[in-house]
């Protein structure tokens, strides 16, 4: 058995799991570098103490919507023959360069543009109360928002948008 006191300055450890033995090291949020702890042995009655060194590597964090609290799906309501449909923001934590896309495979796609820079989601088209285009025809349009690392769209995150279109009488 190995007490630990599972202080660290930049992390922590847990206790170790009485089945296996084993603890567990976990950095705080988006910390790299050095770090360290000791932990206690016991053998034949006579304890030991010992310093364990440890070595985070950086991880590449994907980007993440701020808009609309960052919620993966919300949905919003925009009255009719108006374009504009909301103004996307996103972070990334290490600062890299983002670009907007709007996902194909979603149903209403083709009724939107994005630009990839500032994230303004507009309608191609302003839409007619009166004459819906939507999938379904009812004036809800569907459409899925990505942002992505410059370079690496592996690194990315995604916002499912619903746009109700309200009649302006």
């Amino acid at each position: 058995r190995f007490p630990i006191d599972g202080k660290t300055s930049h992390g922590s450890i847990s206790m170790p799991d009485p089945v296996t033995d084993f603890s567990t090291y976990v950095p705080d949020v988006n910390f790299s570098g050095d770090d360290a702890f000791t932990w206690i042995s016991f053998s034949g009655g006579l304890e030991q103490e010992n310093n364990v060194s440890i070595t985070v590597s950086e991880v590449d964090d994907p980007p993440v919507f701020t808009s609309f609290e960052g919620v993966s799906s919300t949905s919003l309501s925009v009255k009719e023959n108006q374009k504009s449909v909301a103004d996307l923001n996103s972070t990334d934590a290490e600062g890299d360069a983002l670009s907007y896309s709007i996902d194909p495979a979603s149903v209403d796609s083709s009724f939107f543009y994005i630009n990839s820079t500032s994230g303004d989601l507009r309608f191609k088209y302003a839409p007619n109360y009166e004459h819906p285009l939507d999938s379904d025809a009812n004036n809800t349009y569907e459409v899925v928002v990505v942002v992505s690392e410059v370079g690496d769209p592996s690194r990315k995150d995604t916002q499912a948008i619903t746009v109700i279109v309200n009649d302006d009488k």
